[in-house]
């Protein structure tokens, strides 16, 4: 089961875009926004974070001062759950999927190679294939 929740944030930029690099050692580009606490006064919370390519792209001309709408979605659950332990583990030029992503496309990658792993948080080993980068 997967929850979803939709976010809706109107604000000012508390900040110009900030790129800085993860401690995966992933670039991001981070987007601050200021918003009313009870109306008392401005808060600026990290709201999203992008890979830094599509950041740069999505706020291009965005900055600080600037009014903003932000409408995002949080997915939760065991699917989602799933997904980002095996997005953690894999390495450069990888990509580890679950047995139902893999039967959807297992015509496009015969040679992925079946593994079995201990994710934290699951009581049994989890079947899954990785695609190595062509």
């Amino acid at each position: 089961m997967v929850t979803v929740n939709v976010v809706v944030l109107a604000g000012s930029v508390a900040a110009d875009p900030v790129q800085r690099r993860m401690p995966s050692g992933d670039e991001v580009t981070e987007l601050r926004l200021s918003v009313p606490e009870a109306g008392k006064r401005l808060l600026p919370l990290p709201i999203a974070a992008w890979h830094a390519t599509v950041g740069v792209q999505a706020l291009d001309g965005i900055g600080k001062g600037d009014r903003v709408l932000v409408h995002g979605l949080t997915a939760l659950g065991n699917v989602t759950n799933t997904a980002a332990r095996l997005t953690s583990i894999a390495r450069g030029g990888e990509i580890i999927v679950d047995t139902e992503t893999y039967a959807a496309v297992a015509e496009l990658y015969p040679e992925a190679e079946p593994r079995e792993l201990e994710l934290k948080g699951k009581r049994a080993p989890v079947k899954s294939y990785t695609i190595q980068a062509k």
